[in-house]
């Protein structure tokens, strides 16, 4: 038997495991996903989801992390070289994602906050410069395979390529800028303490824990641009030269005048903390991911001489029983 699975790269995402064989199941790009496949099964995904962002098509194996979904690239995939198709087979291992996730294996693991972060934006606006569709189909092993079938249902409006280069030419300088930003940086950090965290089953959690991070960080960025844009717009030369005058002035509501421009002026000097507190979260938080990446490494606390066995102290052994030896011989 078969399952038709459809995925909108634009639709609302819906998961079920209730549909029906005749109904689709839309999957989620942001959450981890079951599927009802067992050992040897094939997962057949067609068509075309692009990216304004890049102005590139998004691979489904480098969207969804296979391992820790407990899937592979189907060997026949790598002789099958038609356009929008990719195969995946379920290996009948334990997804460290779908584990996380408290959902049996195998399961679809997106990585399209990765992706967003990896171009230095939020999975919201990444997700936003996504168009086009995929079709899934469950092929069990013993089913023949038959081509998936494409559904409108599930089709986003198509998106010419010159929009697409127009869009990404722009989006490119975005992301420059971006790039130098605190946010950039943070973002940078998570992609580089995703990757060292990836395959290593000890540290699901704290790889649940790094979307946690930025996550916060996003809060703290839109706390930083806006603590910015409005102490911009404040001229706190102006106040002071306001209050100055005012408190030399014979006018009876001087006071009230006194009043509100010296909160006024706290307000000011609120914002000014805010924008330092945001800064050091950022900062705090890029530091902590760049320290996850930096203590998940394999080889943490190598000393020059192994503990049990050191070779080179075996080697000098060895040269002291040949010297050894060969003095008992002259003597002979």
């Amino acid at each position: 038997m078969k399952r038709i699975l459809g995925l909108a790269a634009l639709a609302v995402a819906l998961t079920s495991g209730s549909a029906s064989a005749d109904d689709p199941l839309l999957l989620s790009l942001e959450s981890t996903t079951p599927l009802l496949m067992t050992s040897g099964d094939t997962l057949l995904v067609s068509g075309v989801i692009a990216s304004s962002a890049t102005g590139t098509e998004l691979e489904p194996a480098a969207l969804f992390d296979l391992e820790a979904g407990g899937l592979e690239v189907e060997p026949q995939a790598e002789r099958d070289h038609r356009h929008g198709l990719a195969r995946f087979r379920a290996t009948g291992r334990t997804g460290s994602a779908c584990a996380a996730a408290g959902a049996a294996s195998p399961c679809l693991a997106p990585r399209l906050s990765e992706y967003a972060h990896q171009h230095f934006m939020t999975t919201a606006d990444y997700r936003q410069t996504l168009s086009g569709s995929w079709t899934l189909e469950i092929l069990h092993a013993s089913s023949e395979a038959v081509a998936p079938v494409p559904r409108d249902s599930f089709a986003a409006p198509a998106v010419g390529m010159g929009a697409i280069a127009a869009a990404a030419a722009a989006m490119f300088a975005r992301l420059r800028r971006r790039k130098r930003t605190p946010i950039g940086d943070v973002y940078a950090a998570a992609l580089s303490a995703r990757k060292a965290t990836r395959g290593d089953l000890t540290l699901v959690i704290m790889r649940t824990q790094i979307d946690e991070l930025v996550a916060r960080a996003d809060v703290l960025e839109a706390a930083r641009i806006e603590s910015r844009t409005r102490l911009a717009a404040i001229d706190r030369s102006a106040l002071e030269r306001k209050r100055e005058a005012w408190s030399r002035s014979s006018s009876p509501d001087a006071p009230d005048a006194i009043e509100w421009v010296t909160a006024e002026l706290a307000e000011a000097a609120r914002l000014e903390s805010d924008l330092a507190s945001s800064l050091a979260g950022l900062d705090r938080i890029a530091g902590a991911l760049r320290v996850l990446a930096l203590r998940s490494r394999e080889h943490r606390g190598t000393r020059a001489r192994a503990s049990i066995a050191d070779p080179v102290d075996a080697l000098v052994s060895e040269l002291d029983r040949r010297d050894a030896a060969l003095s008992e011989a002259s003597r002979v």
